[in-house]
């Protein structure tokens, strides 16, 4: 039983960066772009410095997000909430709309969750 959680798990990461490849490749192949080449042609330092400014941010907003979430008695490890993150942003990038990795997020926490369900979403009940 243990190994087929195993292989699930296994198959779910590799089916899930085979759909991250091809979105972005398909993507990149619209815009008929070399993305090599514009990497190539991009001022190293101010690269490097955008990739770290944006993992801070990203940091700061896991953090943030962290102490609503215990303000409201949830209670995940920083990695839970950094990966449950770094999915709401994937999905803000890829689907149509302002709230749509919200969404995703909170459905994903709401296992997470199983005794507050009604207690945050109907606060008035």
């Amino acid at each position: 039983m243990k190994s087929i959680k195993g292989i699930f798990t296994v198959l779910r990461v590799i089916i899930g960066i085979g759909l991250a490849f091809g979105l972005v490749y398909g993507t990149i192949k619209s815009t008929e772009s070399d993305i090599w080449e514009s990497l190539y042609r991009a001022n190293r330092s101010l690269l490097i410095f955008s990739l770290i400014f944006h993992g801070m941010i990203l940091l700061i907003a896991c953090y943030r997000w962290n102490l609503l979430l215990r303000a409201q008695g949830i209670y995940l490890p920083i990695v839970t909430v950094l990966r449950l993150s770094i999915i709401g942003v994937f999905f803000n990038l890829t689907l149509p709309g302002a709230v749509s990795g919200d969404i995703v997020k909170m459905s994903m926490i709401m296992k997470y969750s199983e005794d507050k369900k009604m207690e945050r979403f109907y606060p008035f009940c």
